[in-house]
Formats: structure tokens, C-alpha cells, sequence
């Protein structure tokens, strides 16, 4: 399964778009990034997409999926897209922090994600104001990942 999921990601990767950084010891891959054309058209959402930012545990905190997003995403505005998402859960604070330091705001598109995005907001010490509700009055039915534009 993992496989597959892997050459699909190789296939809407731009060209040079998958980013690793390597440990300098033993050039082991510590973290990564992606820049993909992609679309979430079942939501409204087409363009380029960040994607797959993770860092290994024991490289965490040092700044490493910030740099890695910055540069997948201008890789993105570099390819000409102007509508940049991200797929992410609530479950993840520190990278949402990166995400909305980098510029990314929510994407509302469903009634309850206000709520979600408040709390989510004051975990990670962020106000919530109008300026990240760019769609609340969008609606849309079922379950999806929360997702940030910029």
C-alpha cells in the first residue's frame, strides 16, 4: 500500500519539487517536504499543494520543517501556482504554528470547523480572527482533513 501511495506522490510531484535533508554524519534523511500539483476539487481547492513535511523525532525543534515548507512553497509560487494549500489535523500544533508562520490560513469549509479553528488557535497561541476565516459561509457535507491555504 505504501508502495502505491508512494508513486503517486512521485507522480504529482513537481520536477525537483521532493525536498530531504540529510543528517551531516552519515547523510541519513532527517526531514522532508513536497511541492505537488494537485487538487481537492471535492472542496473547492485546486493548485499547488505543500505536502508529506514530517522530521524524524530526534530532529524535531530545530527549525528543519519550517525551512523545508518555505522552500517547497516557493518552489510553488515559482512554478506559477496561486492558490497553495496543505492538508493537516488538529492533532498537530507544533506544525500548524509553522504552517501560520509561514502564512497559511485556514480554509473553512464546513460549519463546525469554526469551533475547531478557534480551539486549535488557542492551543498553539494564535488569535483567531476574521482575516483566517476567509470562507466560513462555505459549506459542505462529510469529513475531510482540515486543510490551510495561502
Amino acid at each position: 500500500m505504501l508502495e502505491g501511495w508512494l508513486e503517486r506522490y512521485r507522480s504529482l510531484a513537481l520536477p525537483e519539487g521532493i525536498l530531504v535533508d540529510t543528517q551531516d554524519s552519515n547523510g541519513e534523511p532527517v526531514a522532508t517536504a513536497g511541492s505537488i500539483a494537485n487538487s481537492k476539487a471535492e472542496i473547492g481547492l485546486s493548485g499547488g499543494q505543500l505536502a508529506w513535511v514530517a522530521t524524524i523525532p530526534d530532529h524535531r525543534g530545530l527549525g528543519l520543517a519550517r525551512w523545508l515548507s518555505a522552500v517547497a512553497t516557493q518552489r510553488l509560487l515559482q512554478e506559477g501556482f496561486q492558490s497553495i494549500f496543505l492538508c493537516t489535523g488538529d492533532d498537530m500544533p507544533a506544525a500548524i504554528r509553522v504552517y501560520l508562520s509561514l502564512g497559511y490560513a485556514p480554509y473553512i469549509y464546513a460549519s463546525d470547523q469554526q469551533s475547531r479553528w478557534d480551539r486549535i488557535f488557542k492551543l498553539v497561541g494564535y488569535p483567531f480572527t476574521q482575516h483566517h476565516d476567509q470562507n466560513a459561509k462555505r459549506e459542505r457535507q462529510g469529513e475531510a482533513d482540515d486543510l490551510l491555504e495561502r
